[in-house]
């Protein structure tokens, strides 16, 4: 259970960034068919689209996208089971100091 917890944490911020450079995403949210079996045959999509707007992007920075594939990739082993969440920090930092070597990692 705790995978499919934390695995689908996520999916609700990639729907938001969805709704916001994907008009299909908008479209699926008004489609009465369009039903997530994990909520019951409750259709997420209008609720999350609705906030879409609001999500504020100024923050981004060019290490976005890598520190999020090396944090994902580290937690891996620790939603599995196979390292504890301080071996799977611990490999995110090492790791994040290869990518980007001017960052350091505390």
């Amino acid at each position: 259970m705790k995978l499919f917890r934390k695995k689908f944490t996520f999916i609700p911020v990639l729907l938001l960034i969805s709704a916001i450079i994907l008009p299909s995403v908008t479209a699926m949210a008004a489609d009465t068919s369009y039903q997530s079996k994990v909520l019951g045959g409750q259709n997420p999509l209008a609720m999350f689209c609705a906030g879409a707007d609001k999500i504020d992007l100024s923050n981004l920075s060019s290490y976005d996208q890598g520190c999020n594939e090396e944090f994902q990739k580290a937690m891996k082993d620790y939603f599995t089971g196979n390292a504890t969440l301080d071996e799977a920090l611990a490999t995110f930092k090492k790791n994040i100091v290869v990518k980007y070597p001017n960052l350091k990692a505390e």
